[in-house]
């Protein structure tokens, strides 16, 4: 069991109450590692300082075990869980550094307040330390971590904190295509509406997004059902912002560019 499950996967949506809280920290933390963030939460600079000095690891996580069904929380991480600004800051001023994985199913220390649907947490570890910082496949990674927990409130955060709208995964699809694949579409909507994701994307089987909105229009969807009418509306929005339907299919896409 990873952080994912053990700390709210499905369950942290917005003012959803059952996404689990954290224990003490002493259910993560003990020793010099405990010290250190008790020495931070008391905003005590010195004494951090001195403990990191000292060989006290800023990135300590914990609980301490050699179990992989355990998760693993880091220091600052915990801090941000707290949403204390102060501590979180004085630890990365020490050398936490927010990009690192405990495990790499656990993620990094972004992906907790996502897990959890904490945007306040989020906003305040962006605060500290910028997307401009944080590598563009990391940016990528965490924008559709937080597409498939459902946490539009992060995605808000992020695209304010300077996540390109356009963002797209590995295989170059957009966020707002991952949402139809989902059959998200409230989210979808959001995306293409409201933030008007770009529509220019095309993955390396030619799909792009108004060849799904049209190939679910003419193959997938009942005239008339909700779904159809909910790609009647986002065809509506795209032909509103100049695309021209009949739009090229992906096999013709793939066709045209030589590819199989």
């Amino acid at each position: 069991m990873g952080l994912f499950e053990s700390f709210g996967w499905g369950a942290a949506k917005l003012g959803d109450a059952r996404a689990p809280k954290l224990g003490p920290p002493e259910a993560f933390f003990e020793g010099q590692a405990l010290s250190l963030l008790q020495a931070a939460r008391a905003n005590d600079e010195l004494r951090v300082r001195e403990l990191v000095a000292r060989g006290v690891d800023p990135n300590s996580h914990g609980p301490v075990t050699a179990s992989k069904a355990v998760p693993q929380v880091s220091l600052l991480g915990y801090t941000v869980y707290l949403h204390d600004a102060r501590a979180a800051r004085l630890l990365i001023a020490a050398g936490a550094n927010p990009l690192l994985e405990t495990r790499p199913e656990d993620g990094n220390d972004f992906v907790l307040p996502l897990v959890r649907g904490d945007a306040v947490g989020l906003d305040l570890l962006y605060q500290l330390f910028p997307m401009s910082r944080i590598p563009a496949e990391v940016q990528s990674s965490d924008a559709f971590s937080a597409l498939g927990f459902e946490c539009r409130p992060c995605l808000e955060v992020m695209f304010r904190r300077g996540l390109p709208v356009g963002v797209e995964d590995t295989a170059h699809y957009t966020l707002f295509m991952t949402a139809l694949l989902r059959e998200d579409f409230d989210m979808a909507e959001w995306l293409l509406v409201d933030m008007k994701v770009p529509l220019t994307a095309q993955t390396v089987r030619g799909v792009t997004a108004p060849n799904m909105v049209q190939s679910a229009l003419t193959e997938d969807f009942r005239p008339g059902s909700p779904t159809y009418l909910r790609y009647e509306k986002f065809r509506s929005v795209m032909e509103d912002r100049g695309v021209r339907f009949p739009v090229e299919s992906s096999a013709a896409i793939l066709s045209r560019l030589g590819r199989k």
